[in-house]
Order: structure tokens, then sequence, then C-alpha cells
């Protein structure tokens, strides 16, 4: 009888394992993009804002 368990819900565990493990990848992947984005934008906002002040127009 135990054992009837166990491969019942031994596979439900991987399958729900896997499923945080894809979520988590996903989510970091996000959050990385996110971060990059923010950089990125910080970055053009400096050019604009350095930039003309540096450059004698």
């Amino acid at each position: 009888m135990l054992s009837l368990k166990v491969c019942v819900i031994s596979p439900v565990l991987d399958s729900i394992i896997e499923s945080l493990c894809y979520l988590r990848r996903q989510l970091l992947h996000v959050i990385a993009q996110i971060v990059i984005l923010k950089d990125n934008y910080y970055m053009s906002l400096n050019i604009c804002v350095i930039l003309p002040a540096v450059i004698p127009s």
C-alpha cells in the first residue's frame, strides 16, 4: 500500500519541483532583463544629461 502511494506521489512531486524550478529560472531571467533595462535607461539618461554639459554646443 505504501509503495503504491510513493509511486503516485513521486512523479507528481517531480513535476511540481520541475515546474517550480522552471518558474524560478523564468523569474530570474525577467529580473535580469529588468536590471539590464534599468541600467541601460540610467546610462542613456546620464549620456543625455552629461554629454550636452561637457560638449559646448
